[in-house]
């Protein structure tokens, strides 16, 4: 039976709200906090202004077309905060769901190793970092962590993929445990390796709620000079309306220009990009703040993502290092960061390109061009018919997206395969775990190297023809492996 997910627009309680926090989020002081719709939203007022005056005869432009730009620039205003508080509403039901799906479970806490049958039954979050547990058969692991003593098969099909079970003993790379596994057999002593409230889910649960932070006088800074760039926009605009009227008393004539159409025009100045890609043909969406940025990305699974630094809630490279870490979608940095050291720091964080602003139309138009090409190269290199990885009786088909041993295909979970791929590419080198987490997940935290032994251990088991003398995947302990060249 098939099963649709749930949208936002689906769920009316969400859509209500959001709907509702559209007009709460009139409020200046809440406008005020974004500079970008700030301006709209002034800019929507003076134009509800110059309307009414209007009615009573003083109008600088037909009331119509008075009315149009206000009411334009009304729905600008609301549909920006109903994006917003839509994102907000999927942050909190994203958030709501990890926490359920987040279990308690009781943990046999032990004093020792030598003094296993001194159990003292405690919740899961209330376990430290350096805690011994110890859990039998039928039992779930109430924390990650990594055995000390006994061997268990363990079942990591909700982690890894495997269906089936996996030895876990105390030494060497079959030593790290996942909290929420369940052990299928025999007993061991596990040693806590992260304290109450670091696990990944908890960390998924706080990127999710990344948000509700305090800024940084980096990002405060920036801020200030993005009300600073307007106000010389606005400075702009008003220089424009003065040579109207000087140009217009040359020519012995009207003043053509209305202040209507000025501030249409300076509202306009903040769409030159949305702009430049609906005349080309590019299909958008629009996110005016950070964490709506990550939202639309999980959801939408964009072919190339234009990112600004200077984001109302956040900064931008932290929106590149969360979408690095699921995600390796094109990003292309335009900012008015000029100095080296942010093009760097954009760049190593996981950018692709980065454009600064001041820019023409056609510099934004090759960037993106050159981006599609890389794109399209990339994936014909994996359509690639020659492309065959062969070391003795292990051969990589990198266009079939399969492996084979002895001509016999290998069954693969998709990170085992990413796995030998990333191997097999770089064979006779050592890669290290930073690496090698990098390349896999497209970041590297410490519970990310726990996740890669586990990984790598089940890969070996299904590669060598022998464990305890590898032929194929060396380890370095604490470095990371090597494929190793076989002649």
């Amino acid at each position: 039976m098939s099963t649709k997910q749930k949208t936002a627009f689906a769920d009316r309680k969400m859509l209500g709200r959001a709907i509702k926090d559209s007009f709460v989020k009139l409020s200046p002081k809440t406008q005020a906090k974004n500079p970008v719709m700030f301006l709209v939203f002034v800019a929507a007022i003076l134009t509800s202004i110059l309307w009414v005056v209007s009615l009573f005869g003083l109008k600088d432009a037909p009331s119509g077309y008075t009315l149009a730009i206000a009411v334009i620039l009304w729905f600008t205003v609301l549909f920006a905060n109903f994006a917003e508080a839509i994102a907000e509403g999927r942050g909190k039901a994203q958030a709501d769901s990890l926490r359920a799906s987040r279990k308690d479970v009781d943990a046999h806490k032990i004093p020792s190793v030598s003094e296993k049958d001194s159990v003292t039954v405690v919740p899961s979050a209330l376990l430290k970092k350096g805690e011994l547990v110890i859990v039998k058969a039928g039992e779930q692991i109430p924390a990650d962590g990594e055995v000390v003593e006994g061997a268990a098969s363990v079942d990591e099909s909700a982690i890894t993929g495997e269906s089936a079970p996996v030895i876990r003993e105390a030494g060497g790379d079959r030593s790290a445990v996942t909290g929420g596994t369940t052990v299928l057999s025999d007993w061991i002593v596990v040693r806590v390796t992260n304290e109450a409230g670091e696990s990944f889910l908890d960390k998924m649960i706080a990127m999710v709620e990344g948000a509700a932070r305090k800024k940084t006088p980096n990002e405060i800074a920036l801020q200030i000079f993005l009300v600073a760039l307007s106000i010389i926009f606005i400075l702009v605009t008003v220089s424009l309306y003065t040579y109207s009227i000087f140009s217009a008393k040359l020519a012995g004539i009207e003043n053509p220009t209305s202040v209507t159409t000025l501030v249409a025009l300076l509202v306009s100045i903040r769409n030159l990009i949305t702009t430049t890609l609906k005349t080309n043909d590019y299909r958008y969406v629009v996110a005016p703040s950070g964490s709506t940025a990550i939202m639309e990305a999980t959801s939408h699974h964009p072919e190339i993502i234009l990112l600004d630094l200077g984001l109302p809630d956040m900064d931008g490279v932290q929106v590149i290092q969360t979408v690095r870490a699921w995600s390796n979608t094109p990003i292309i940095v335009i900012s008015a960061r000029s100095e080296d050291n942010d093009k760097i720091h954009a760049l190593d964080a996981g950018a692709d390109d980065y454009l600064t602003k001041p820019f023409s139309v056609e510099e934004l138009l090759a960037r993106l061009r050159v981006t599609q090409r890389r794109l399209s190269l990339m994936t014909a290199e994996m359509f690639t018919a020659s492309s065959v990885f062969v070391n003795g009786k292990l051969k990589v088909d990198y266009a079939g997206g399969c492996a084979y041993l002895d001509e016999n295909e290998l069954h693969l979970t998709p990170i085992e395969y990413k796995l030998l791929c990333l191997l097999s590419k770089n064979v006779g080198k050592v890669l290290t775990h930073t690496f090698i987490t990098q390349n896999i997940w497209g970041r590297s935290w410490d519970n990310d190297v726990a996740s890669l032994r586990v990984f790598m251990a089940t890969l070996r088991k299904k590669l060598e023809p022998t464990e305890e003398s590898p032929q194929y995947i060396q380890t370095h302990i604490g470095v990371g492996y090597r494929m190793m060249k076989i002649e």
